[in-house]
């Protein structure tokens, strides 16, 4: 009877450690998702965790590319001076 390969005997699912950490970390995000405004915490969401173009977005909301754009960039500014902070 022949062994696993190396490839199968290699675990991808995350261990305890690293399923804390991204616990803490979503956990982290979602507060700090909260302290944004609601259209900035809708269009983040949409862009960066749906995987939506700016374009999708500005299509769907009826708003400008541009001002999708500028919505993104300065949420993503005050996301990290949040979890900056919190860090």
């Amino acid at each position: 009877m022949v062994g696993p390969s190396a490839a199968e005997a290699v675990s991808t699912a995350a261990g305890p450690v690293e399923q804390a950490v991204a616990a803490e970390l979503s956990d982290r995000l979602r507060a700090a998702l909260g302290q944004l405004s609601e259209k900035q915490a809708e269009i983040f969401s949409l862009h960066v965790l749906s995987g939506w173009s700016q374009r999708e977005i500005a299509e769907r909301l009826k708003m400008t590319d541009n001002y999708v754009g500028v919505t993104i960039y300065r949420a993503r500014q005050q996301l990290q001076q949040l979890l900056r902070a919190d860090g």
